[in-house]
């Protein structure tokens, strides 16, 4: 299958492009592991940011919220 013709299939079945999707699935990932307490600069890496503040524009972006934010609801329980 050529890379046009999986895309056009990817997007048809998921209603958005694979690396949307990619995308999602990685933040879903760097949640998780946020919520767990894991620093930041180990979640980036883990989801592949090259650097943290790359990681956390994409992930403000996604969640209209800040690491910071996420990580401080944590230290609360």
């Amino acid at each position: 299958m050529s890379r046009t013709r999986y895309s056009q299939l990817f997007t048809s079945i998921a209603g958005i492009t694979a690396t949307q999707y990619l995308t999602w699935w990685r933040m879903q990932i760097a949640y998780a592991k946020l919520k767990q307490r894991h620093s930041i600069q180990e979640v980036a890496q883990l989801v592949r940011y090259q650097s943290d503040a790359a990681f956390s524009r994409a992930f403000k972006k996604d969640f209209d919220e800040t690491v910071g934010a996420v990580r401080r609801k944590q230290s609360l329980y």
